[in-house]
């Protein structure tokens, strides 16, 4: 992708802990969305921000030997095990990386929110679309958190303020979540399904340490936004993982659009 990725400064092992947390809170409800496409043996698929690899793994055995997964990520480091005659990895950033277009299917999860330049590469995922082909995009919102929770614990807050604050330091939108139906309508996608889950967790649940983890690897940006100290930190993460704690972590809008399809009457869709 482009522009540097928060996680960037994270120790290998650390980051791939981090990212198999968030396939174990999240791919069964990606799987869901994206089998709801239909998707078959034969398929084209695209996978950006490939991470751990989970997703594209999956997507490799249900497009069988006939069809093809393309990987991308800046860093694929986690699933060059994947590339092989169905499986294509590429490495590099997703708008000068050569791919070649006609995609019934495109996903991605988590990658746009961290990109200045998301819109840009919005587009490039609907270009790369075949008539017909579907778009499934998931992304955080985390003004949600601080919206929601009660304030019981004004350390869970204070993190709560420093996260959306340093995404809006990097000229990045804590929200994105929200704007992404309106962003992908207006390059032409009929929407076909928006969801919005809220992550409310207990600490111990796999999500709340997932947030755990990552406050662990951004809490010196956290600190430097001035929201939060280290002792909110150090608390956040025991509340992470205290069975007895309650809280909203943050919400994930899911959008499934689909890209018309030409007819000789002028366009229709399927779904």
């Amino acid at each position: 992708m482009t522009n540097e990725y928060i996680f960037d400064g994270n120790q290998a092992d650390q980051e791939l802990l981090r990212l198999r947390m968030i396939e174990a809170a999240l791919d069964q409800t990606t799987l869901e969305r994206l089998q709801s496409t239909g998707i078959q043996q034969g398929w084209q698929v695209l996978e950006l921000g490939a991470g751990a690899g989970s997703i594209a793994k999956w997507m490799t055995g249900i497009v069988g030997n006939s069809g093809r997964v393309v990987a991308v990520d800046i860093k694929t480091n986690h699933i060059q095990h994947l590339a092989g005659p169905t499986c294509q990895v590429v490495t590099g950033d997703f708008l000068t990386v050569p791919i070649d277009d006609g995609f019934d299917l495109a996903h991605c999860r988590y990658v746009l929110i961290h990109n200045r330049q998301s819109q840009a590469m919005l587009k490039r995922l609907c270009a790369l679309l075949k008539p017909g082909g579907f778009l499934i995009i998931e992304e955080p919102d985390f003004t949600s958190a601080r919206l929601l929770n009660r304030g019981d614990d004004r350390s869970q807050q204070r993190v709560n303020n420093a996260i959306c604050r340093m995404f809006e330091e990097l000229q990045l939108d804590p929200a994105y979540g929200l704007s992404l139906p309106r962003k992908i309508a207006d390059e032409g996608l009929r929407i076909v399904r928006v969801d919005s889950h809220i992550h409310l967790n207990r600490g111990g649940d796999t999500m709340a340490r997932m947030m755990g983890e990552s406050t662990k690897a951004l809490r010196e940006k956290y600190v430097a936004t001035g929201e939060a100290d280290p002792s909110d930190i150090e608390r956040y993460i025991e509340n992470a993982n205290n069975e007895r704690f309650w809280g909203v972590y943050y919400s994930t809008v899911s959008v499934i659009a689909q890209k018309a399809s030409e007819t000789a009457g002028g366009t229709t869709s399927v779904l």
